[in-house]
């Protein structure tokens, strides 16, 4: 990992930690996605305790979750019921939106680590 992206990865961290609320955290992820790889938890996991250390156990804590969310829906594998479900909900928006591709790209937007070739066989299937 080079310096660049290391200090990238701290600056998005502090970013967060600075957030009112969970809505700006999520829009600082979506918008950083290209930052969130196993560097980057390792990052999180770093600061995390050196917070731990210095005593700032609320910072610390606020970075454990952070790091449970960010592995529990960024790194997840996502099974064949989650393929089925957005598979169902793509068809519910086509249908509900007579087939209206504004309705439907945000949804596939969305969902695009769902958009692979387990989901092209689950919905041959």
């Amino acid at each position: 990992m080079n310096n660049q992206r290391q200090e990238a990865y701290v600056n998005l961290i502090f970013a967060i930690l600075n957030c009112p609320n969970n809505d700006e955290i999520l829009a600082l992820l979506k918008a950083n996605q290209e930052l969130i790889d196993s560097d980057f938890l390792q990052t999180i996991q770093a600061i995390a305790g050196m917070m731990r250390e210095r005593g700032n156990n609320e910072a610390s804590q606020s970075l454990q979750n952070l790091a449970a969310y960010i592995t529990n829906s960024f790194f997840r594998e996502v099974t064949a019921q989650d393929y089925l479900s957005f598979l169902m909900e793509v068809l519910q928006a086509t249908a509900d939106s007579n087939a209206n591709p504004q309705a439907i790209y945000p949804l596939l937007q969305a969902n695009l680590d769902k958009l692979d070739d387990n989901f092209i066989q689950i919905f041959h299937t």
